[in-house]
């Protein structure tokens, strides 16, 4: 999952190696255009 190739710029506050709580909470709350990307999304955040 890229989420630049959906045009998604990560905030700078949460653009390091650390998955905190706050930056888990932004992706569950990331809108797409399409399902088929939020279940690529839901699918991979499983799978971690």
């Amino acid at each position: 999952m890229k989420f630049l190739f959906y045009g998604i710029t990560i905030p700078k506050k949460y653009d390091n190696s650390n998955w905190s709580l706050d930056f888990r909470n932004w992706i569950d709350n990331l809108e797409f255009d399409y399902p088929t990307g939020k279940g690529s999304l839901e699918s991979k955040m499983r799978s971690l």
